[in-house]
C-alpha cells in the first residue's frame, strides 16, 4: 500500500485503534528493519484491524493486552535492514549536512569543521530520535517530545562550542 492509501484507510479506524496502530507503526519505523518487510507488516496489521472492527473487535482483542510486547515479538522475527540501506541512510545525512554547510558562506578553514561536526551531531540526534521513539512507543508522547527537544538543544549548544573550539585551535 502507498502512504496515501494507509492514511485513507486509517480514517476508518476508531480513535483508539488508530492511536494504537500509529504507535505500532512508530515502533516499527524506529526499529532497524528491512523497509519492505516493515511496510508489509504494517499493511497486514491495518487489514487485520479493519476486519476486526467489522466484527466489533479492537486492537487489544486482536493483538493482546500488551501491544508493545506484541510489536517487539514481530520486530524480533523480521529481517534487519541491509548494509546497503544503512550506508544509503548515512550518505543521505552526509549529503544533507553538506548542502546545509555550503548554503551558508564560510571561509575554507571552517567548512571542514562545520561539515564534520554537523554530520556527527546530526547523526547522533537522528539515532537518539529513533531510540527514543522506540522506547516511548505505546507510552506518554509528551515525555518523548520533551526529551527529544532537550537532546536537540544540547546538540546545538555542543555544536556551537565545539565549532568555536576547533576554529580557535586551527
Amino acid at each position: 500500500m502507498t502512504y496515501q492509501e494507509v492514511e485513507r484507510l486509517k480514517l476508518r479506524l476508531t480513535k483508539y485503534n488508530k492511536q494504537q496502530f500509529e504507535e505500532f507503526c512508530l515502533y516499527l519505523s524506529s526499529s532497524d528493519l528491512d523497509t519492505e518487510k516493515r511496510n508489509e507488516i504494517r499493511d497486514e496489521i491495518l487489514d487485520h484491524l479493519l476486519e476486526g472492527e467489522k466484527q466489533g473487535k479492537g486492537f487489544q482483542d486482536l493483538f493482546g493486552q500488551n501491544p508493545r510486547e506484541y510489536t517487539q515479538q514481530i520486530v524480533e522475527q523480521l529481517p534487519k535492514s541491509s548494509l546497503k540501506e544503512k550506508i544509503t541512510f548515512a550518505l543521505s545525512i552526509l549529503l544533507i549536512s553538506t548542502i546545509i554547510i555550503f548554503s551558508r558562506s564560510h571561509n575554507d578553514s571552517s567548512v571542514f569543521v562545520d561539515l564534520t561536526l554537523f554530520s556527527i551531531l546530526s547523526s547522533a540526534v537522528i539515532i537518539g530520535f529513533f531510540k527514543l521513539t522506540k522506547r516511548f512507543a505505546f507510552k506518554s508522547s509528551i515525555m518523548s517530545i520533551l526529551i527529544l527537544t532537550l537532546i536537540i538543544q544540547v546538540a546545538g549548544v555542543l555544536y556551537y562550542f565545539l565549532k568555536i573550539l576547533f576554529i580557535n585551535i586551527s
